[in-house]
C-alpha cells in the first residue's frame, strides 16, 4: 500500500490503521501447504522430483485462485525457473529413496498473469489498495455500527478474517468515521457517504457486514444471521445463518462475510486477458512534477496493461493506454486514483479528477 502523509492527529491515526486495523493477507500469488512425495534411485533426487512436481501442482492452485475458466492450461512444460520467485519447505521426510512434505510456493505475478493471458482465460484483477468493511450490528434498536461494546466489530478487529485475494481493513472509528457514515446512512442506504469513508482510509470499495445475534454470540449455542451488502448498500451479496463450531459464531461469520466479499470482488473484476483495447488520451501539463504524479497514478492501476508515450512536450502530453476490460471499467478505475477523463474536441483528454467526466463510451479497438 502506497504510503500517505496526512496531517496531525488524522494523520496518526490512519497510520495506526495501516499498521493495525488491515487484515494480514497471505500474498495471492504464494500458495501454501503443498502436498509432496516422490521416490527415485536415491533421497536426493527425488526431493528434486517432489519439489519440482509440487511447484506444478501450486501453479495449478494459484491459476485455479486467480481465474474462473473450469479448463486451465497444462503446466507441464512450464518453466520453472521463471514462474517460481521461491520456495520454503513447510514440512519433510527423508527416506533412502523417498521423498514426503509440504511446501509454500512464491509465483511470480508476471509470469503467471502472462500464462492466462497466453491461454486467452479470465482472470481477477486485484485492486491497488484495501477493502474496507464496516461491521454493523442491528437489533431492534436499528444499528450499531461504533460502539465499543458491539460484539460483532470486535470480532473483526480482534481477530480480522485475512483473505486470499484481497486485504480487507476495518475502520477505527473515531469521530471522523462517526460523522462519515453512521446508523441513519445504513438505514437509507447512503453509498455515497459509505464511499467517503472509503476514501478517508485509501481503500478501493467499501462493504457492510450487517450481524444480528441469537443467543451468546461467543458460547457454542451462538448464531449469526449474516446479511453482506455490496458498495451501493442496495445488493445483499449474502443472507445466511452462521452457528457457533469450533469457534464463536462471530468469528465464523467475519470469515464468511470475508469469503462472500472476495468472491464478489472476483466476479466483478474479471476480464479476459486478451482482449485488449486501446485509448488515445492527450495530457495538459503544468509542469514536470504534474507529469510524473499523473504518470505514477496510471503506473497504479491494474486494469493498464501498457502505457505509450506518444509524444512529451513542456505543455502536453499524448499517450495510448493498453487496458483490459470496457471503457467504463477504466474510467472507474482511473478515478479511484483521482484521474478524470473528458471529452474536448473530439479528443479524450486526462486531468486531476475534479471537473465534469463524461460517460459516452468512446471507439476502442481491440489491438
Amino acid at each position: 500500500m502506497a504510503n500517505r502523509i496526512v496531517p496531525s492527529w488524522r494523520g496518526l491515526a490512519l497510520a495506526v490503521w495501516l499498521l493495525l486495523g488491515v487484515a494480514a493477507r497471505a500474498d495471492p500469488f504464494r500458495v501454501e501447504d503443498v502436498p509432496v512425495d516422490a521416490s527415485a534411485e536415491d533421497a536426493v533426487v527425488a526431493r528434486d522430483l517432489a519439489i519440482a512436481q509440487g511447484q506444478r501442482d501450486g501453479l495449478v492452485t494459484l491459476l485455479r485462485r486467480l481465474s474462473t475458466a473450469t479448463a486451465l492450461p497444462s503446466v507441464a512444460n512450464v518453466d520453472l525457473d521463471r514462474v517460481v520467485v521461491s520456495h520454503e519447505i513447510a514440512e519433510e521426510q527423508v527416506g533412502p529413496t523417498r521423498y514426503v512434505g509440504r511446501i509454500n510456493v512464491t509465483y511470480d505475478r508476471e509470469e503467471v498473469e502472462r500464462l492466462l493471458r497466453d491461454a486467452g482465460l479470465p482472470y481477477v484483477i486485484l485492486p491497488p489498495g484495501p477493502i474496507l468493511v464496516v461491521p454493523a450490528l442491528r437489533s431492534a434498536g436499528g444499528y450499531d455500527l461504533w460502539s465499543d461494546a458491539n460484539p460483532w466489530r470486535a470480532a473483526w478487529l480482534t481477530e480480522p478474517p485475512a483473505g486470499e485475494l484481497l486485504e480487507i481493513g476495518v475502520p477505527l472509528g473515531d469521530i471522523a468515521d462517526l460523522t462519515a457514515f453512521g446508523a441513519d446512512d445504513l438505514a437509507v442506504g447512503n453509498a455515497e457517504a459509505l464511499q467517503q469513508l472509503a476514501r478517508r482510509y485509501g481503500a478501493v470499495a467499501a462493504y457492510v457486514a450487517v450481524a444480528t445475534l441469537d443467543g451468546d454470540p461467543r458460547s457454542a449455542e451462538g448464531r449469526v444471521r449474516l446479511t453482506v451488502l455490496a458498495p451501493d448498500l442496495r445488493r445483499p451479496l449474502a443472507e445466511e445463518t452462521v452457528l457457533a463450531a469450533d469457534r464463536p459464531a462471530v468469528s465464523l461469520a467475519a470469515e464468511r462475510a470475508a469469503a462472500v466479499i472476495e468472491a464478489d470482488w472476483k466476479r466483478e473484476n474479471t476480464v479476459r486477458a486478451d482482449q485488449v483495447s486501446a485509448l488515445r488520451v492527450e495530457v495538459p501539463l503544468v509542469d514536470l512534477a504534474g507529469w510524473v504524479q499523473i504518470r505514477g497514478r496510471l503506473e497504479a492501476v491494474p486494469w493498464i496493461r501498457r502505457l505509450r508515450i506518444d509524444e512529451l512536450g513542456r505543455r502536453r502530453a499524448a499517450l495510448t493506454i493498453e487496458h483490459i476490460g470496457d471503457f467504463a471499467r477504466l474510467e472507474r478505475a482511473l478515478a479511484e486514483v483521482g484521474l478524470g477523463l473528458s471529452q474536448e474536441n473530439g479528443a479524450w483528454r486526462l486531468r486531476p479528477a475534479g471537473g465534469p467526466v463524461t460517460v459516452e463510451e468512446p471507439y476502442a479497438p481491440s489491438l
